[in-house]
Parts: C-alpha cells; structure tokens; sequence
C-alpha cells in the first residue's frame, strides 16, 4: 500500500518553487524508533506544493514524518 505525503513550503510568506527538498520518515512505537526513508526527494507539483509516495507504508504502523526545503530555502530566524 502507498499514500502521498504532501509539503508546502514558503520563504517570507511567498510560495517557493524550484526546491530541492527532502524527506525522511521514521517508525515509531512506544519504545522505539527506526528511520525507514533517508532524504528521498519530493517531486514539485507547483505552487510551493511538494509530493512524495510513500510505497512503503503500512496503515498498522505510526510514523513521524520531517521534510525539508533543501539548502536553497535558509532558516529563518
């Protein structure tokens, strides 16, 4: 089973484009956690929209999910 994970990014309140970003996503139970995707790349659907499959997933287990914009979308303080 697959399900699409979806990111939105923006810088200053614009939405961005052109990003490369990242994915990484963890299993987690009550006692543990194990990271099953390392910093697999979104695909860009437009608009500052970002979309990854997620072929792997499995709907009796949880998992923590983190994206990021990539090196070409700084921090913001």
């Amino acid at each position: 089973m697959s399900k699409l994970i979806s990111s939105f990014f923006t810088k200053n309140g614009v939405p961005q484009t052109g990003l490369i970003p990242t994915i990484r996503i963890w299993e987690v139970t009550a006692t543990s956690s194990t990271l099953v995707i390392t910093d697999d790349p979104l695909d860009e659907v437009g608009g500052g929209f970002y979309n990854y499959e997620f072929t792997t997933y499995d709907p009796v287990k949880e998992y923590l999910i983190r994206t990021d914009g990539g090196s070409s979308l700084p921090i913001e303080e």
